[in-house]
């Protein structure tokens, strides 16, 4: 990865690939993805041949505070791709969906673990990530669906039972045609991890990324990796 933006905000890097697709990797509170390295999910996405652009937030604002420089930066480096995939792990799960509604080439984020919002007016029983909440002046994003609505299918992964349930039902009650869900029993809030130590995370971002299959072939492959997971599918308009 090459660093090709650095602010004291916001740090995005690059690494080449040769399909004319880009895959934007978020993330999260850490600055990681969820314990998992880049080079991770760089591996399972198509032999490392796709573009990788990785964004982090340094004041960890759930992009209250930087969104739209990450968009200034990002939106010229992306016009000469085919395709547009946005990826990302709690904090940068809501990256993720947010910013793949904003970006018109984006046709498909994944999400593991992702907040639907931090704003204690919508959660105020999310009671983690205080530290970095407190310092957020003014919501410019109250909820990952704000903004632009372009379409876009979401796949959202969580952890049953987790403090993360308070999100998945705020997607399920709010989400957009296109978005899927699936509740993975004993994941907590490392769904990703799960998935990577069951040997079916790659096969997964195999199948949304490069395949474009649905949540019931999605699910089904994970199933018969021994992971208990139940989906819920919005029809695409």
């Amino acid at each position: 990865m090459n660093v090709i933006y650095d602010s004291p905000r916001v740090a995005i890097s690059h690494r080449s690939g040769q399909t004319g697709c880009a895959v934007i990797s978020f993330a999260g509170i850490g600055l990681g993805l969820g314990g998992l390295p880049q080079e991770e999910f760089a591996r399972t996405l198509s032999d490392n041949q796709h573009d990788q652009f990785f964004v982090i937030d340094k004041l960890r604002s759930w992009y209250n505070s930087t969104a739209s420089e990450i968009i200034d930066e990002l939106s010229p480096r992306i016009e000469e791709f085919d395709s547009v995939y946005t990826l990302g792990n709690s904090m940068g799960g809501f990256g993720a969906i947010y910013f793949g509604r904003q970006i018109p080439q984006c046709s498909t984020a994944i999400a593991f673990g992702a907040q639907y919002s931090v704003n204690p007016e919508i959660v105020p029983n999310e009671r983690r990530w205080k530290e970095w909440r407190d310092r957020i002046m003014e919501w410019k994003i109250p909820h990952a669906l704000s903004g632009r609505d372009t379409p876009l299918r979401a796949h959202l992964f969580y952890g049953q039972p987790s403090r993360d349930s308070i999100h998945a039902d705020l997607y399920l009650g709010n989400r957009p045609p296109g978005m899927s869900l699936y509740m993975i029993a004993g994941a907590k809030h490392h769904s990703a991890g799960l998935m990577k130590e069951r040997g079916c995370l790659t096969g997964v971002l195999d199948l949304i990324f490069v395949r474009n299959e649905g949540a019931a072939v999605v699910a089904d492959f994970m199933k018969d990796r021994e992971i208990d997971v139940q989906f819920s599918a919005a029809t695409a308009a």
